[in-house]
């Protein structure tokens, strides 16, 4: 399978799992932190949004409440655009 699919596939099962864990082992992938990186980066961003919290999302995702403000800081940054009011 191309690279680029089985992460796009990835990202997909994520949101719908709401879990990479769950979406690696449903493609009968394994979970490579950095290889999802990106794609995780879009999905924190997805649930801050749909849950209009950071909180929320950080919960959602099994991750910390910071380390999601983050990496959408760091989105806002590469995009040089404010994707959400704080």
């Amino acid at each position: 399978m191309d690279a680029n699919l089985q992460k796009y596939l990835a990202f997909v099962k994520a949101v719908e799992y709401e879990s990479f864990t769950k979406a690696a082992s449903g493609l009968g992938i394994i979970q490579y932190r950095s290889g999802f990186c990106k794609a995780f980066v879009y999905l924190a961003f997805v649930k801050a949004v749909e849950y209009e919290s950071f909180t929320k999302a950080a919960s959602v995702l099994n991750y910390s409440q910071s380390g999601i403000s983050r990496m959408i800081s760091d989105l806002e940054k590469e995009w040089d655009m404010i994707l959400l009011e704080r």
